[in-house]
């Protein structure tokens, strides 16, 4: 018997190259990940497998459908049930948070839903359908945890149980997404239960909260890394560059909730060293962020904090502790400190009585304090099943069940706001909240009438960074104390001397303007700096042999260029996308490195050492990658293996042959 999963996405996620896998969809169907191992183990006769798209279900050709739905996604079950029963003719079973709390919205093509967690009601469900694949109510109708059809009526049998102990489950099968086509991250949960909004939104709901243990947490995280070792196991990839291109996201704040088992996780990290192969994108409440807390996250290696606030409030906030402008600001600060990006997720309408007043607060608190996000994301609340709102909603509009299967649910999305969507709030109609929401959506990164340099001045303080950093590398490795040096800048702001120790050596700057050099060298030199300037020259050869001439004795060049067939720059061009002026200077050349070392061969310098720099986002790049692989020889005229697509920048140490 095979028994297929469908979670359902927004069409948005499937936009552009492969899968994108991120938002409400996504992190509620990463709950598969952890209920299909379960099954697996319960029933190692079953075939199970993982589709996200309907034409991948109909090949598989499965016995039974269990379609995963939240309340965005809702209106598309009966559609998708349709057609699988039309083409299939097989019982189709729907779970997830939307079902869950609304039980009596079952659509009419879907035999069972499952309300709550699944497993218990699953390993009682499945073994009657390995008997008899075609049973009827009258063989499962006493299953707890279910709502069934039967005779165009809707009945639901005794409430459901949940798994008391859940460090018995087996781990998260993360690779089940990870492995899809496209961008997805791994999302790790600490817990299960109903403790905050976002719980309520993408997990089927639990009468009890239950932590998993900081051993159990330890151990997904090594599967994690060890899942991405495997994935890019034949790729070219430094062991000091992992903790820099591998994202885990733990997506509860109850990661932080208990300090001792925080703490235990985190020293479990450090002693196995997974601060070296992954790094952490962390959820969190404002009050959350002490300066303890923040110094464990830095040091296992956490480079962004979601943090999860609301408009501010008299009232309480169940959902949003540290909403206010005091616990903000704190954490940012800490941020700051420890040089983590912080991410506003920021309620817009937590409560029914939200006022205009209180969300123009929050806004010019936020507006105020705007360079201090990597980036603000507005979200607002419809009244959706299971928060808050929905109970005075459903009572307002008297909805019953004919009208629940014609609501507008993909409306009833938090992270893609229409004007027409619903809304519950006392004082607040569309109407008026419409100009509220475009004006807190400006405030995000990227949308809304805010210059580059008003809204990204910490982006511009981490550019300023990685000049540092890269200064410092190039002194550690090629730079001698007392030596002369010779930097040949693209623009003033790629200068070395600023970012060295005054006394260490001696340095001239040589300029391009208008693909030529400008002025000369005051005395020879033992090293000549050239990173990334060979592409602005017009005449690369005669340059490169006049600078050659100002080398002493033993002397060396330091030279590198952008790699051209990086898959990034490969589909820019592809697309017919990349201007030369885009960039802050300008590319003339474009080199790869086989035509950088016949070049360099011409003018006589020999090549001492290469180095290769990989781009930090390769899962995001890796289906293009593949995709790119498939074609590449049908019209791609240079040989090229799938290493070389990942590496952004080629360097070379070259000295004149003979010295």
């Amino acid at each position: 018997m095979k028994l297929a999963f469908l979670p359902l996405f927004h069409p948005s996620n499937f936009e552009g190259n492969g899968f994108q896998g991120n938002g409400i969809d996504y992190i509620s169907a990463y709950y598969l990940t952890s209920l299909i191992p379960f099954l697996e183990k319960q029933f190692p006769q079953l075939q199970i497998c993982l589709e996200i798209t309907l034409p991948r279900i109909m090949v598989q050709r499965p016995d039974l459908v269990l379609i995963w739905s939240t309340t965005p996604s809702f209106g598309q079950v009966n559609r998708v049930a349709e057609v699988i029963k039309q083409n299939l003719e097989v019982p189709i079973i729907l779970a997830g948070p939307h079902i869950s709390h609304l039980p009596q919205s079952l659509p009419s093509h879907v035999d069972i839903g499952l309300l709550g967690e699944p497993e218990i009601p699953l390993n009682q469900l499945l073994p009657i359908f390995l008997k008899d694949p075609n049973a009827g109510p009258i063989k499962y109708g006493k299953v707890p945890g279910l709502i069934y059809q039967s005779r165009g009526r809707i009945y639901s049998g005794s409430p459901t149980k949940i798994v008391q102990n859940i460090d018995q489950l087996p781990l998260s099968r993360h690779n089940l997404f990870h492995n899809l086509p496209g961008h997805s991250v791994p999302v790790i949960t600490t817990s299960r239960g109903s403790h905050s909004l976002n719980s309520l939104l993408i997990m089927p709901p639990a009468a009890r909260l239950r932590l998993f243990s900081a051993d159990r947490i330890l151990e997904e995280i090594a599967q994690v890394a060890r899942d991405y070792r495997q994935l890019y196991r034949n790729w070219p990839l430094p062991e000091n560059l992992l903790s820099y291109i591998f994202p885990v996201y733990i997506s509860d704040e109850l990661f932080l909730s208990q300090p001792e088992r925080f703490q235990a996780i985190c020293e479990g990290i450090l002693s196995r060293g997974l601060e070296k192969s992954v790094f952490f994108i962390v959820s969190a409440y404002p009050d959350q962020l002490t300066r303890e807390n923040c110094e464990w996250l830095r040091r296992i290696n956490t480079r962004k904090v979601i943090m999860s606030f609301a408009s501010f409030s008299n009232r309480t906030m169940t959902f949003f502790p540290g909403s206010n402008p005091h616990d903000i600001s704190k954490a940012l600060d800490q941020c700051d400190a420890f040089e983590m990006g912080a991410i506003g997720a920021y309620l817009v309408n937590p409560q029914f009585e939200t006022s205009r007043q209180e969300i123009a607060r929050t806004y010019w608190y936020l507006w105020e304090r705007r360079s201090r996000f990597d980036k603000l994301q507005a979200v607002y609340l419809p009244p959706m099943p299971g928060t808050p709102l929905w109970e005075p909603y459903q009572q307002k509009y008297k909805l019953k069940g004919d009208d629940l299967e014609h609501q507008p649910w993909h409306q009833f999305d938090p992270e893609r706001y229409s004007p027409s969507g619903p809304l519950l709030n006392r004082s607040l109609d569309n109407l008026s909240f419409q100009p509220i929401m475009q004006k807190s959506l400006a405030l995000a990164a990227d949308q809304g009438p805010i210059a580059d340099e008003e809204k990204a001045p910490l982006k511009q303080e981490q550019a300023r960074q990685n000049r540092v950093n890269s200064a410092k590398v190039v002194q550690k490795k090629y730079l001698q104390p007392d030596s002369d040096v010779l930097d040949v800048l693209l623009e003033p702001s790629f200068a070395m001397a600023p970012h060295l120790p005054p006394d260490f050596c001696r340095i001239q700057n040589m300029e391009i303007q208008g693909g030529e050099l400008q002025g000369k060298a005051h005395r020879p030199v033992d090293m000549i700096l050239m990173r990334g300037s060979l592409s602005c020259l017009k005449k690369p050869a005669e340059e490169l042999k006049k600078l050659s001439q100002w080398l002493k004795p033993g002397g060396k060049m330091l030279i590198s260029i952008l790699n051209t067939q990086n898959i990034a720059f490969i589909l820019r061009t592809l697309n017919w996308e990349l201007e030369r002026s885009r960039y802050p200077y300008k590319l003339l050349k474009y080199f790869s490195e086989q035509t950088l070392r016949e070049l360099l061969e011409t003018q006589g310098l020999e090549i001492l050492d290469t180095e290769y720099t990989i781009m930090n986002n390769i899962q995001g790049f890796r289906d293009s990658a593949e995709g790119f692989m498939k074609r590449v020889q049908t019209f791609w005229p240079v040989p090229l293996t799938s290493e070389r697509l990942y590496i952004i920048e080629i360097c070379m140490l070259v000295k004149k042959k003979g010295t």
